[in-house]
């Protein structure tokens, strides 16, 4: 049986270059994406593994691809 595993390293490491791209802080996305800013900085850091609620909340505020913030594709949405 395959089990789902959480990428909390990979993941944040693609929402912190996306949202340094866009040039826009944390607390900005916090704000967008409705989650804690300190929640958003430990998924960030790879502290804390997403929620499905966080990650489809991110996948909105930073207009990307949910393939892509897993590292599935490198097309954004």
């Amino acid at each position: 049986m395959n089990s789902l595993r959480c990428d909390s390293v990979g993941i944040g490491k693609r929402i912190r270059e996306k949202r340094k791209e866009l040039n826009i802080s944390g607390e900005q996305l916090a704000n967008m994406s409705g989650i804690n800013v300190k929640t958003l900085y430990n998924i960030e850091l790879g502290k804390k593994c997403i929620s499905f609620n966080s990650f489809s909340m991110i996948v909105e505020a930073l207009d990307v691809s949910a393939d892509w913030l897993m590292g599935r594709e490198f097309k954004e949405r």
